[in-house]
């Protein structure tokens, strides 16, 4: 099989903006509601608690929400 890579298209964009809305207001709304994240973090599943404070606190670049 021949892998050819090329930037994405428009639409992929479009999709990838999306999720990461999606994804950046879902977490916010976990932290609000002092609620735990499930995250893929150093090659593990692990789970996100958030502080109770409302200050934004993100994920690192380690971590991926599933």
């Amino acid at each position: 099989m021949n892998i050819t890579h090329r930037p994405p298209s428009a639409e992929a964009l479009m999709v990838l903006s999306a999720l990461q809305s999606a994804v950046t207001k879902t977490l916010d709304k976990k932290q609000r509601l002092g609620h735990y994240a499930v995250v893929w973090k150093n090659g593990e599943v692990t789970e996100k608690h958030f502080s109770s404070t409302i200050s934004s606190q993100r994920m690192t670049d380690n971590e991926t929400q599933i």
